[in-house]
């Protein structure tokens, strides 16, 4: 009744009303009356039309923690219980991830938790860090750890496990692994990625 419809140009479907083309004025689909799927190779524009309102990427699923410590790098013996799963939405990347772990040897440094399913953006300024997270829980550390975060390094797949021993905040540093045996650790981050 108001003339909306589809005309073509410009190798482009564009909407029309009773008068032409038309702006902004013409839905496709309504809540009782929806298409189902959309399959595009681009991306799409939300809420404007410049290249920061283009979404061009999101995809769901599961990816494989490890952990080592730093300095060493040697790697923990993970048990059946370690899984990671992952949205990424444009370059947002947020990660969940359980690390549970049946033995380490020596493995001096700050512990990392390794293997990130799409690699870290680069450092937007000179701290390299290009995300953080927080703990949900853990267990198993040689030091008695008040409080843990996490920081996505940049140009790596990899997150650096900090944590506090004490109750001021400005104590934050390396958790060390040595000789760890029966460890665990859950938690959560959003970072940037390539």
């Amino acid at each position: 009744s108001d003339g909306a419809g589809f005309t073509g140009g410009s190798g482009s479907v564009l909407p029309t009303n009773a008068t032409g083309l038309s702006d902004n004025a013409i839905n496709l689909g309504v809540g009782s009356y929806r298409y189902k799927d959309l399959y595009l190779s681009g991306g799409v524009y939300l809420g404007g039309t410049g290249s920061a309102n283009k979404l061009d990427d999101y995809e769901e699923g599961l990816w494989s923690p490890g952990l080592k410590g730093a300095s060493s790098g040697n790697v923990a013996t993970l048990t059946s219980a370690t899984k990671g799963s992952y949205v990424k939405i444009g370059n947002q990347v947020t990660v969940n991830f359980i690390v549970v772990t049946s033995s380490i040897g020596s493995a001096s440094g700050t512990v990392q938790i390794t293997g990130l399913p799409f690699t870290v953006a680069a450092p937007l300024t000179t701290t390299g860090i290009q995300g953080n997270g927080t703990a949900g829980y853990w267990q198993g550390f040689d030091t008695a750890v008040n409080n843990i975060v996490y920081t996505a390094e940049g140009n790596t797949n990899l997150l650096y496990v900090y944590g506090t021993t004490s109750g001021t905040q400005n104590s934050i540093s390396g958790i060390q692994i040595n000789q760890m045996g029966a460890a665990a650790v859950r938690g959560t981050i959003t970072y940037r990625s390539t």
